[in-house]
């Protein structure tokens, strides 16, 4: 038993082959077409005509370049003026803040001092009478 999967006479099949043709074969032997053209064009160009193209390449080559570049160095100089800007103000809260520092570690000195004071009040009382009893 022999079975057709695909008949050449249905319309699916006449659609399939119209919509190869113009959808796939078409642009294939267009875009081929015109790259055969610009491949002929660039092998007649003279020697002098070569050169202003390579240039022209060169130029639609490096214009990201540039524009990445300008994109960096505006970065650069926009972080430049805001680090200058906070080193101006930046002066009057750090003394604001050192001076808030100094005056915490002010009082918790005194407060330690006063806490250790009774400790080694007592314990050089001992090392006199220590020092006393080993010279007599």
């Amino acid at each position: 038993m022999k079975t057709h999967l695909i008949r050449k006479e249905s319309f699916s099949y006449k659609s399939h082959q119209h919509q190869f043709i113009w959808q796939i074969l078409a642009p294939l032997l267009f875009f081929l077409l015109i790259m055969a053209v610009v491949g002929g064009f660039t092998v007649s160009v003279s020697a002098g005509q070569a050169s202003l193209w390579a240039d022209i390449a060169l130029i639609w080559l490096l214009i990201p370049v540039i524009f990445g570049s300008l994109l960096l160095l505006t970065l650069l100089v926009g972080m430049i003026y805001l680090m200058t800007r906070l080193l101006q103000i930046s002066p009057t809260y750090t003394a604001k803040a050192q001076h808030f520092v100094w005056q915490v570690q002010h009082g918790a000195r005194q407060v330690m001092d006063g806490a250790v004071k009774p400790v080694i009040l007592i314990k050089s009382i001992i090392a006199g009478v220590k020092k006393i009893f080993k010279g007599l």
